[in-house]
């Protein structure tokens, strides 16, 4: 297994939760290489402290935002047949961690798959590492609680090829969207990780972004270029479209309602051509249609749902 990441500037306000994950990788994965994209001005020194790799610089848009799409390119066409993780450089990993990953390695590629957030407070104090760490995952079951459906900040891979992977902004919305999209497009298998492992993740402001008209805001022009390459709403794949749940070690194709619900969303993305008859049948029976879209946001919703321990 390879990871790789892109972190935002190591300023005050963000150096020590992102030191505090990176070394939480370490401790979870021993031994996996791990590559960070981006500027070398300020990522040279933190690899070479914290015994890291630079994968190398990123594109930059006109408007100053970095092209994600350039390390996922890279890293899937130099490692084609290895298992590949992406994450967020905010993202901590328990250190159980490696246990499901093991396990997926018997899983015939391609396949995609990725979890929900486990959404905590706002980082606290400075960077930790070793006891200091341990002690953070002491009672996150108490401190948390499971993210939407939409927002994912993992993905792990195998025999996917992202030659084609649009020109995405960082730090911005819809290339996460864009992965599952791609995936199903292509018929490839879509693993939902949530009910094994969790990514966890200190809330945060989106200051560290380009382009947005807010800390507490992620829009503006960057945001909106995202929105314009994944060109249309019904692309915003998410969890609730993988095929597979992780189960008792091992992949079960998903099955119930709200599944079948976005089946028939993944066919008509697909199957464009028969929007011409669907839409006068949404419009006719629109409110049983609202109420089948209110029944599935709700079945996806897991803020109360408690983590199933390993």
């Amino acid at each position: 297994m390879i990871i790789f990441s892109s972190p935002k500037p190591f300023l005050p306000s963000t150096s020590p939760v992102q030191l505090s994950a990176i070394r939480s990788w370490r401790i979870a994965c021993p031994r996996v290489p791990i590559f960070l994209f981006g500027d070398a001005h300020h990522l040279r020194l933190i690899c070479e402290k914290e015994a890291l790799r630079y994968g190398g610089p990123l594109g930059v848009t006109q408007q100053g935002g970095e092209i994600l799409a350039d390390m996922f390119i890279q890293m899937t066409t130099e490692y084609p047949e290895e298992t590949l993780l992406y994450l967020n450089s905010d993202i901590l990993l328990e250190p159980h961690f490696m246990k499901t990953m093991g396990e997926t390695d018997r899983i015939s590629a391609p396949w995609l798959a990725s979890c929900r957030r486990w959404c905590l407070p706002p980082w606290q104090g400075e960077a930790r590492e070793g006891e200091g760490l341990q002690a953070f995952f002491e009672g996150i079951d108490q401190r948390g609680h499971y993210g939407p459906v939409f927002a994912m900040d993992l993905f792990l891979l195998r025999g996917i090829n992202l030659r084609a992977m649009p020109p995405f902004r960082i730090g911005h919305a819809g290339w996460d969207n864009w992965m599952m999209y791609h995936a199903r497009m292509r018929g490839i298998p879509v693993l939902d990780l949530s009910p094994a492992i969790r990514a966890c993740h200190c809330d945060h402001d989106y200051s560290y972004a380009k382009g947005n008209s807010s800390p507490d805001c992620r829009d503006g022009i960057l945001e909106e270029e995202n929105m314009g390459i994944l060109q249309e709403e019904n692309r915003r794949f998410h969890l609730g479209h993988s095929t597979h749940e992780w189960r008792q070690g091992k992949p079960v194709a998903r099955t119930g309602r709200s599944f079948r619900h976005r089946q028939f969303e993944a066919w008509l993305a697909k199957n464009p051509r028969h929007q011409f008859w669907i839409r006068p049948l949404k419009r006719l029976f629109h409110p049983l249609v609202k109420k089948l879209e209110k029944a599935t946001d709700l079945a996806e919703d897991w803020r109360l749902k408690s983590f199933p321990h390993a």
